[in-house]
């Protein structure tokens, strides 16, 4: 029996003839909590859920797992990047607590990856391809323009005074 973390389960015990509430506990509250037979996932893990009704009782072993990635959410990502630009990518996987952890592969050689570094190398558009690390095996690709870097010439007068009062 598994659930991920955050997700609620519903157990019953029934006991024909016994119109009596179970009572509940888990074996370890930090991974797993029961009320009233309502089971909640709060971190990875395994915890047994025992159910008593005065000599009787059944216990069901529960493995907490975190959920699959279902979405990336890219913080901040740039439309445009100049060729020797770097920029630290920063993503969250979605839903709430699953692995964060991010597979990110450059798709042409125009954007070159170390971590979650980007650097532009060459002008064109980037794809970037961010591969979630679990068995969910989503894939999302973005893209990242490259720009050379324009020259900047500053022109005015050569000369600026600057009128002082005394």
């Amino acid at each position: 029996n598994k659930i991920v973390i955050n997700e609620e389960v519903q157990l019953e015990l029934v006991l024909v003839e016994l119109e009596e509430n179970a009572t509940w506990e888990s074996s370890d509250d930090s991974i797993l909590s029961v009320n009233n037979g309502l089971v909640k996932g709060l971190k990875e893990g395994k915890a047994t859920v025992t159910a008593k009704i005065r000599d009787y009782s059944a216990s069901w072993e529960i493995e907490v797992v975190k959920p699959l990635v279902s979405d990336i959410n890219i913080i901040n990502l740039p439309s445009l990047l100049y060729v020797g630009d770097n920029y630290i990518l920063d993503y969250q996987t979605l839903p709430e607590y699953s692995l964060n952890d991010v597979v990110i592969t450059s798709l042409n050689d125009s954007l070159q990856i170390d971590g979650n570094e980007i650097i532009a190398i060459k002008a064109g558009m980037g794809v970037l391809e961010l591969k979630a690390a679990d068995e969910s095996n989503f894939v999302k690709q973005v893209e990242i323009e490259v720009q050379e870097r324009p020259d900047v010439t500053l022109k005015g007068p050569e000369k600026i005074i600057i009128d002082q009062e005394e």
